[in-house]
């Protein structure tokens, strides 16, 4: 037991006879419960804490338990061996809280798959769950209405995990509940009819599962041996807790090449696809709501064949056609909303919300979209936009304008049915068009942890919201999205960052999606060695450096371990990166920076300059800098303008000129970059080892 310091009597119980993954109890594992009991009596030191309250006391250790209970299905039985890299890949466990970290869910569904399966073949009277009735004690302690009830104790004991812990776990309960109550086990409360979403956990909640291992490291002096050994957060606690612990459910995050996929197609649809299928959606609604249905009438007794993308029937899918005509129309809204919530990072219900009027601009001077700010400003904002989101605004008011005028709503999520008599109108609703949309489009199948072979992926609108931070990071990393590439050739995608980055919410997504991108980088330095520009160079030889000292501790060189400590040096030395065609450039946001940057050479610097001046920066300018990264990925660009400056140089009318001479001396540098690269085509891809991570 223990109190607060300021009541005595406010006492809160400790129980470390908590289960580990060998099935043994943390105190039959002496380095960890040592560990842990020595923090508890530590934690109330003001050297390295000040926590006086018995509340917040027990809660820290409970969280240090539930963490040894994660380090121990790692294999793991001391908190010297929790590694930055370990600790990286709890923090996205813990983020979701008790139930994430301790994989209750997981083993939830396959405890009841296990006890069905018995159940088929025995016909238990309660389907092989236990109640509180088999107990052995029973009849002495359990009263009669009670008997029939589901003993989590029981079940808690089935799959390694205190019974009193299932309470917090609403999914793992949820399997099991829904389970046991068809085979007439009563529970206190019945289960929902759909399956709960683990919900992100607060900054402050996140900082209570994070604490202790930060206090771990910092009582070192009194803990001894055991202790974690390395900084765990570089950056901060505080700043990992804040850019982690905000957000709604918890939602798997796509990895960057199919995000890029998904997008892509989207953008295809909108693009290529939308002008013959709504030409071919208004003709057939009109022919329909002017005449009697005649059997047998097809999509092409309205519209030529070669119009559309794709065989397309009336009603419903028929042999033959790859897509009933109502269908294809909601495919249509969902690429519509893909494009909007990948350049404005918005909640689907605000994107759902957008009203005429939304959208002003043209193509030539730029777009601005009018959404509304729900969780933080909550006002209407203008947020920049390119011009694929103009189109796709375009292509819902065409799908919508008949639902408009019937309904009187100005929303423009709206589409109408495509039959005779009485005209329906309808709300679009994302989330059920989302997985069979992807389906469509054949969104590869990823190979997650886990999974014998790859299986689809489930997309959640919350995912998009991340979209623009991986589009913003990684299009120059050899993903192939030309039509994307082709509309945002002269967008601004830094002023749209600022923009959206406004919601705190947003920025907490920017930061994770930033420090992944980091990671990657780090990861794809680590396996290519030979990164070029200024600082490929300086963390090409930091990550030899790490390793060689790895070798010396004789310890086994992991390259996600190398890595993860690569990108701390990285953030200690606050590195920015910023994507471009030719370069990622990653100038921190400092004025000795920006005096050491090629792009500011030869100029004198205002006080209140810091950081690059992107638009001095091209690929000349760039190659020398000390600040550029320079992988294969970026040679695609370089070859592009290394052709046409050969172009240029080989006319006549040029030679001998200010400009043909200045053409000239381009193409050597960029020849200089290109021949420095040769021959390694095979370097990892940075979408290959986000992929990974």
């Amino acid at each position: 037991m223990i109190s607060s310091t300021d009541d005595p009597e406010n006492l809160h119980p400790i129980d470390f006879r908590f289960p580990m993954a060998d099935g043994a109890c943390l105190t039959e594992h002496p380095r960890l419960y040592q560990t842990i009991k020595r923090y508890a009596r530590w934690v109330r030191d003001d050297r390295y804490a000040k926590v006086d309250n018995a509340s917040v006391h027990a809660t820290l250790v409970r969280n240090l338990i539930k963490t040894a209970r994660y380090l121990s299905e790692n294999g793991i039985y001391s908190f010297s061996e929790f590694t930055p890299y370990l600790v990286e890949q709890f923090v996205e466990f813990a983020r979701y809280g008790t139930e994430a970290v301790l994989g209750a869910s997981e083993k939830m569904r396959a405890y009841v798959a296990r006890v069905e399966g018995q159940t088929d073949a025995k016909c238990d009277l309660h389907g092989g769950f236990p109640t509180l009735g088999m107990r052995p004690e029973a009849g002495n302690c359990v009263p009669k209405h009670r008997v029939d009830f589901l003993d989590y104790q029981a079940v808690g004991t089935e799959i390694g995990l205190p019974g009193s812990q299932i309470q917090y776990c609403p999914q793992a309960r949820w399997h099991l509940v829904n389970a046991a109550v068809k085979y007439g086990v009563k529970v206190t409360t019945p289960p929902a009819d759909e399956m709960p979403e683990i919900a992100n956990v607060t900054v402050q909640n996140l900082t209570t599962w994070l604490d202790p291992i930060e206090g771990l490291y910092a009582m070192g002096d009194v803990i001894g041996p055991d202790a974690v050994q390395l900084r765990p957060f570089p950056q901060g606690l505080s700043t990992v807790a804040k850019a982690k612990g905000t957000g709604t459910v918890r939602t798997p995050t796509p990895s960057p090449r199919l995000a890029l996929y998904f997008m892509e197609q989207a953008a295809i649809w909108v693009t290529e696809h939308a002008s013959s299928l709504i030409a071919a959606y208004e003709r057939v609604a009109k022919h329909y709501h002017q005449s009697k249905r005649q059997p047998g009438t097809t999509v092409s007794d309205f519209t030529a064949d070669d119009e559309l993308p794709f065989e397309v029937s009336i009603h419903q899918r028929q042999r033959g056609h790859d897509l009933a005509l109502g269908t294809a129309i909601k495919y249509l809204m969902a690429a519509c909303f893909i494009i909007i919530a990948t350049f404005t990072a918005r909640r689907h219900e605000e994107i759902l919300d957008l009203r005429l009027g939304c959208l002003r601009g043209n193509d030539r001077d730029g777009y601005f979209l009018k959404i509304y700010i729900e969780k933080t400003l909550q006002r209407k904002e203008w947020i920049p936009v390119p011009n694929i989101v103009a189109r796709a605004v375009e292509v819902l008011l065409r799908i919508s304008e008949r639902a408009r005028a019937a309904t009187g709503s100005n929303r423009i999520f709206l589409y109408s049915s495509i039959k005779s008599g009485n005209e329906k109108h309808f709300s679009f609703t994302i989330r059920s068009i989302l997985n069979e949309f992807a389906k469509f489009v054949e969104v590869p199948f990823p190979k997650q942890v886990g999974d014998t072979v790859p299986m689809p992926w489930h997309w959640s609108p919350h995912q998009f919201r991340r979209f623009f931070a991986i589009l913003y990071y990684y299009r120059w990393h050899g993903a192939s999205i030309n039509v994307l590439a082709h509309h945002l050739r002269h967008f601004d995608s830094e002023m749209t960052r600022v923009y959206i980055t406004r919601d705190p919410e947003v920025a907490a997504i920017w930061t994770d999606a930033e420090w992944g991108f980091t990671l990657a980088t780090a990861r794809a330095i680590v396996a290519n060695r030979d990164t070029g520009g200024g600082m490929g160079k300086k963390l090409g030889a930091y990550a030899q450096r790490i390793k060689d000292k790895m070798r010396q501790m004789v310890s086994v060189i992991d390259p996600r371990e190398v890595a993860t400590r690569l990108k701390a040096i990285m953030q200690r030395s606050h590195i920015v990166l910023t994507p471009k065609p030719w370069v990622d450039c990653s100038c921190p946001r400092s004025r000795s920076a920006a005096q050491r940057a090629q792009c500011r050479k030869g100029k004198e610097l205002p006080k209140d300059v810091v950081g690059p001046d992107f638009s001095a920066a091209n690929p000349t300018v760039c190659k020398d800098c000390p600040w550029a990264l320079i992988s294969s990925s970026k040679m695609q660009h370089y070859d592009g303008e290394a052709t046409e400056l050969e172009f240029a140089v080989a006319s006549s009318a040029r030679a001998g000129t200010l400009f043909g001479n200045l053409e000239a001396s381009n193409l050597v540098s960029l020849n200089e970059v290109r021949e420095s690269r040769a021959g390694r085509s095979g370097d990892v891809s940075l979408l290959d080892v986000a992929d990974e991570a």
